[in-house]
């Protein structure tokens, strides 16, 4: 026996409900982790943007390298590259082997982070479904 229409937007919504509230707890999570860091005192090798265009839309992506204790590191969640001037030192955030720009760009990198953008594009997908379903059952075919 199939569940009515109803049903399963009804299944939907509520699945859409719980999604959403396992978003907020993770943002909340990955906000308030403890993180393990070493704030350091690095010295800019290069900066550059570069325009990437995929499929129609194009966006600046930044490239910063920097050097600490004679080792070359691509800066990861740089917002921008001309704060980077080659040659100046920056202060850097040393975190499992990569470089940050700031202490969020090791957040969001984590399992927390990496669980919290997955629960966030399950819940927008859930969302989409939900409401096309909800589409449908006004406008039967």
């Amino acid at each position: 026996m199939k569940p009515k229409k109803s049903h399963k937007s009804l299944w939907l919504g509520l699945a859409t409900l719980v999604f959403l509230i396992v978003t907020i707890v993770m943002n909340v999570a990955m906000r308030n982790q403890e993180v393990d860091y070493e704030l350091v005192k690095a010295i800019v090798i290069s900066s550059e943007t570069k325009h990437v265009k995929i499929k129609g839309t194009s966006y600046e992506e930044y490239e910063v390298y920097v050097s600490y204790d004679g080792v070359d590191y691509k800066l990861k969640n740089a917002h921008d590259s001309y704060s980077y001037q080659p040659g100046r030192t920056t202060d850097a955030y040393f975190s499992h082997g990569k470089m940050y720009a700031n202490v969020e760009g090791i957040k969001t990198s984590g399992p927390i982070g990496i669980a919290y953008f997955g629960s966030m594009f399950a819940t927008f997908l859930l969302l989409v479904v939900w409401l096309v379903s909800l589409s449908k059952k006004k406008n039967p075919a």
